[in-house]
């Protein structure tokens, strides 16, 4: 086997077990982990942490990335 063909060759098995192993790995928190402690300001500059917007049916939280950024 020549040698370009031997080195592409490995690169593509270790593609394919890297993706392997990444794939095996969800980000974020299991579901049931209680969240870790988070503070922010909102649009009047107050401090809210998650406790202080927690309501009485709890609480949901949506990250929007817009397309114009």
């Amino acid at each position: 086997m020549k040698p370009l063909t031997r080195r592409l060759l490995l690169v593509l098995l270790l593609g394919i077990a890297t993706n392997g192993l990444l794939a095996q790995q969800k980000p974020g928190l299991a579901i049931g982990v209680v969240a870790p402690a988070l503070e922010g300001r909102d649009q009047t500059g107050r401090r809210q942490t998650l406790s202080s917007l927690t309501g009485r049916n709890g609480l949901v939280i949506l990250f929007f990335r817009s397309a114009d950024w």
